[in-house]
């Protein structure tokens, strides 16, 4: 009896064995449909057109075809494809599936994807693009890209981890205009919710440079980079997203080179869905028709009636041997008043603060700016201390509160700039 169980349990053994790969072949190809169907994002719409499921392997083919009216209208213009065709050859293991993709509709796109996914869904995956170089003659426009690498992993539930790295790309305009960015390296976490990455974003650029059809440099850029996180409150109805980039040294012509240029800058607590709404209606190509318009304002009347805080953290620069900085926050609390219809009840509820200087080496450089500078001393709007003009003031009741006391209503300043 002992030895026919054993016999059973061997069977039971083999048959799960044989049945393995089969299992996985099933259970793999729902977790790729569903990972297909996860990369559908804004402006892009994502299908598996055919899926061929063997007993060791099987083949997929899925589709990704632009749809955003601006996006459309871009690759147009530059001669590019707004579908592809995505065929991808699949290798089921003992606990997940080795994909290996390609563009079948287009063999001159030197992109392949390898990807590994478990059998619950989660992903790794690696992009290669070889060296990639494109013209298109008719459009006058052409680019090359140097052999680079996107990798990172993919969660059922949202969750996106990447790291990419583009050694060097230069790009060709019609005009003869040329644009090569170096040592270009990107890395985030986070998920996509509501059309937003919420999470945290990297990127870095070593050297830029923009020139013309004479190759002369009309801009240049030495260590930029850029950091970003957002996140949603508890009811994932109100966006913060903080923004940190730095400039270590940039010049453009007609100008003094730059060095230092540091921006933190913060949007607290705004309303998705009327940033939202007001997002989808601005991004429009052309001229914004006047239904567009009133459609425009209920969204603006929300945006402000919910409340919001703009916050420039800091702003700082060196320029002409000076310096150059700036912070300030302005609240804009929430509101029965609409911003359409009764403005000025908006302007008498914010609130902020505003600090700014500019030190006497820069000012000296730049005789207008001077000018200006002493006569907004004159005017008790500015300071001048013994190395630098400050402005300083509060923000309340619609009017801003000098250091010195002095109270301008802030509709004086605005309503100059409107005319």
């Amino acid at each position: 009896m002992n030895k026919l169980q054993k016999i059973g349990a061997v069977g039971g053994v083999l048959a799960l064995v044989a049945c393995w790969p089969a299992v996985v072949g099933k259970v793999g190809e729902e977790a790729l449909r569903q990972g297909v169907k996860t990369l559908q994002m804004n402006g892009v719409q994502t299908q598996v057109l055919d899926y061929q499921r063997g007993y060791l392997s099987s083949k997929m083919v899925s589709q990704f075809t632009v749809v955003d009216p601006k996006l459309l209208e871009q690759l147009t213009r530059d001669g590019l494809p707004k579908q592809w065709t995505i065929t991808s050859d699949i290798s089921h293991g003992l606990f997940g599936l080795t994909s290996q993709s390609h563009i079948s509709d287009h063999p001159d796109v030197p992109i392949s994807l390898t990807t590994h996914t478990q059998l619950n869904g989660n992903t790794q995956f690696e992009l290669d693009i070889e060296q990639w170089n494109y013209q298109n003659d008719l459009k006058g426009v052409a680019f090359s890209l140097q052999p680079s690498q996107i990798s990172g992993s993919l969660t059922v539930l949202g969750g996106l981890t990447y790291q990419a790295s583009v050694p060097s790309i230069q790009i060709a305009f019609a005009n003869g205009d040329a644009l090569k960015l170096d040592n270009i390296q990107g890395q985030g976490a986070g998920k996509q919710a509501h059309g937003y990455f919420v999470g945290e974003q990297s990127w870095s650029i070593e050297n830029s440079q923009l020139t013309d059809i004479t190759s002369e440099a009309l801009a240049k850029i030495q260590k930029a980079n850029y950091h970003m996180v957002t996140s949603f409150d508890e009811t994932e109805e109100k966006l913060t997203s903080v923004a940190d980039l730095s400039i270590e040294h940039l010049e453009s012509l007609g100008i003094d080179p730059i060095n230092a240029l540091k921006l933190r800058f913060a949007i607290n607590d705004i309303d998705r869905q009327a940033l939202d709404k007001t997002r989808q209606l601005i991004d429009r190509s052309g001229e914004v028709t006047s239904a567009q318009l009133q459609q425009l304002l209920p969204a603006l009347d929300r945006l402000f009636a919910q409340g919001f805080e703009i916050d420039l953290q800091a702003l700082s620069f060196d320029v002409a041997d000076g310096e150059v900085s700036a912070k300030g926050v302005i609240t804009i609390p929430a509101s029965e008043d609409h911003i359409t219809k009764n403005p000025f009840n908006v302007l008498q509820g914010m609130s902020g603060q505003f600090d700014s200087h500019v030190t006497d080496e820069v000012a000296e450089s730049y005789p207008s700016l001077h000018q200006t500078l002493d006569e907004l001393v004159v005017m008790e709007m500015v300071t001048a201390d013994k190395d630098q003009y400050r402005f300083k003031a509060d923000l309340k009741q619609g009017k801003l509160i000098l250091s010195n006391g002095k109270e301008i209503p802030l509709l004086a300043i605005l309503v100059p700039m409107l005319e």
